[in-house]
């Protein structure tokens, strides 16, 4: 078992809260410390909170919060082959599915602007952190369950990083979701730490290769409560960090039709179809708007349509496509889960998510279910 899989089974387990705690006494968190103060209340305004509802999908006003890093999700429509704003999603374009769905996210790419990446030349690292949490209990269980995973890249002595083709996860990092109800909580957060901290440390010794983006934490689901203390260890690891991207505190998407019905009008959050999204930072959107309809999505980037691929590389092609932003796309593939644990076509193994679910959450619990 290779060392990043024994630390994901032991977070897993439960124990690895204590053990990153461990590693973190003696880390102060305000010794420069926005990622300390960031992580710590990241999950401050999810529904578990008490009195988050009013404030949920906000957060901008936390600690360590980067106002120009924060995350636009624009759809990629592949029938118009334009780009979107998630408020042009209307309700009306999500599966009528009743009950509960499964989820499927996987990271297409991502691609660094000139400055962007100078950063990482600089800082020598970067981290890829997603994380998915359920808005809705599952029935029985006394916490939400929450999935997350860590992608790193470190870059060699000769500061030289790699070519966009290795900046892609690999088929591996797929995650499945189990949302009641059809909601969920989304973040993604792109960030560099400094090479004195801890954190640093630790990913490169799990991680131990230069020059390629390699998963190097996978939690699979796990109680909110728990992944809210592993954050926050992982945090004082932390300390300080540059973020690329960042979402202010995980926010609410909404996978079907009735999902949406039951969203308060007042709290912020957005439709998600199956298909393509991209994350732009809040400091390029401006640059991106004029080029909404010029682009298409080949292989997790963004390319002109008037491209010639037979000519020239998706990613010879993405590297040099104007304006010079830094975005990640996503892929979402949203199915529904019918009677009997059986599975609409595409997502065979996502009915083992519950039992899997279950298993991690310590068994059946005391919880109401529904809505917390």
């Amino acid at each position: 078992m290779e060392r990043r899989d024994f630390l994901g089974s032991l977070l897993a387990a439960g124990a690895a809260a204590a053990i990153v705690e461990q590693l973190a006494e003696g880390q102060s968190p305000t010794a420069g410390g926005n990622a300390a103060a960031f992580w710590g209340g990241y999950f401050a305004e999810h529904p578990a909170a008490a009195g988050a509802r009013e404030l949920f999908g906000g957060g901008h006003k936390r600690a360590g919060v980067v106002g120009d890093r924060q995350c636009n999700f624009l759809n990629y429509d592949a029938q118009k082959q334009t780009l979107r704003f998630p408020q042009e999603v209307s309700a009306g374009e999500l599966p009528d599915y009743p009950g509960d769905v499964a989820l499927q996210l996987s990271v297409g790419g991502i691609r660094l602007s000139t400055a962007d990446r100078q950063r990482v030349r600089s800082l020598r690292s970067a981290q890829v952190r997603v994380d998915l949490a359920q808005n809705q209990r599952l029935e029985h269980f006394d916490d939400y369950l929450a999935w997350a995973s860590i992608a790193s890249l470190f870059v060699g002595e000769a500061k030289v990083l790699p070519a966009l083709q290795d900046l892609s996860l690999s088929p591996a990092s797929t995650k499945q979701v189990l949302l009641p109800g059809g909601s969920g909580s989304l973040g993604l957060n792109v960030s560099m730490a400094e090479q004195r901290s801890s954190f640093f440390h630790l990913l490169q010794r799990l991680v131990g290769v230069a020059g390629t983006l390699a998963p190097a934490l996978a939690l699979p689901a796990i109680s909110l409560t728990a992944i809210a203390g592993v954050y926050k260890a992982l945090g004082m690891l932390e300390n300080s960090s540059t973020f690329l991207f960042q979402t202010a505190a995980p926010q609410p998407i909404l996978t079907t039709q009735a999902a949406a019905r039951r969203h308060d009008a007042n709290m912020r959050g957005f439709n998600v179809i199956s298909g393509d999204y991209v994350a732009v930072p809040q400091a390029h959107i401006t640059a991106v708007q004029s080029y909404l309809d010029a682009y298409r999505l080949e292989q997790g980037y963004l390319i002109p349509k008037t491209a010639n691929t037979k000519t020239q590389s998706v990613y010879t092609l993405a590297a040099s496509a104007p304006p010079d932003i830094s975005y990640v796309t996503l892929n979402f593939r949203v199915a529904p889960l019918v009677q009997m644990g059986a599975m609409e076509p595409g997502l065979a193994t996502a009915p083992k998510l519950a039992a899997r679910a279950k298993k991690a959450a310590g068994g059946k619990g005391k919880g109401s279910g529904g809505r917390g």
